[in-house]
C-alpha cells in the first residue's frame, strides 16, 4: 500500500507570475514481502512566468517516489528538476524548448555481473519541438529529443536521439 499525504500553496506571485509548491510524505507499507516499509519526504514546485504574450517559462522540481522496473529493488525515490521555454512564433506556430535532469535512486541494492550495490541513475534530456495548430481541435509538432542515461552501473548508460513526428486531437 502507498500513501501520499501533501499539503501546498498556489498563487499569482504578480500579474505575469504563478507558483504552487506541495510538499508532505509518502508511505509505502510492504506489508506482503520482506521489503522494509518507507517513510520519504516528497514534494512539488512549479513556476511560471509569462514574459509577454507570446513568450513563457516554467520551472518544474520535484522528488517523488515511482514503482520499480527491477525485481530485486523495493521502489525508486527520484528527483527532478526542468525548465521549459515556449514561444509563440505565429498565431499557430510555436517553438518550445525543455531541459531537464533527474536522479533516480533505487531502494535496495542490485547484483549484477557479480557486483552488488544501490543503483543510481542520472538523466539529461532536452527536447526542442514545433507545434502547429491545424485547427481548433487539432495540433501537429515536429521535434527533436536526447536523452542520456549515466549509471553507477556502467552496463546501463546510454544515449538516444529521437526525432519524433505528432497529432493531438481534443474535443
Amino acid at each position: 500500500k502507498e500513501y501520499h499525504y501533501l499539503g501546498g500553496l498556489q498563487w499569482d506571485m504578480t500579474a505575469k507570475s504563478s507558483g504552487t509548491i506541495k510538499a508532505g510524505y509518502g508511505f509505502k507499507d510492504f506489508n506482503e514481502s520482506d521489503a522494509e516499509d518507507s517513510k520519504d519526504f516528497i514534494m512539488e514546485l512549479q513556476l511560471s512566468h509569462r514574459f509577454t504574450p507570446k513568450t513563457s517559462m516554467t520551472l518544474t522540481a520535484s522528488r517523488t517516489t515511482n514503482e520499480t522496473n527491477i525485481s530485486t529493488t523495493d521502489y525508486i525515490l527520484s528527483t527532478r528538476i526542468g525548465v521549459g521555454y515556449v514561444q509563440m512564433l505565429t498565431s499557430k506556430l510555436t517553438a518550445d524548448i525543455q531541459l531537464a535532469y533527474t536522479n533516480d535512486i533505487y531502494r535496495h541494492d542490485l547484483t549484477y555481473n557479480d557486483r552488488t550495490d544501490q543503483l543510481n541513475d542520472k538523466y539529461y534530456t532536452a527536447s526542442f519541438a514545433l507545434r502547429h495548430k491545424v485547427k481548433r481541435w487539432l495540433e501537429t509538432s515536429v521535434g527533436y529529443l536526447f536523452s542520456k542515461r549515466d549509471s553507477n552501473f556502467s552496463e546501463f548508460n546510454y544515449t538516444a536521439n529521437s526525432i519524433f513526428l505528432r497529432a493531438t486531437s481534443s474535443w
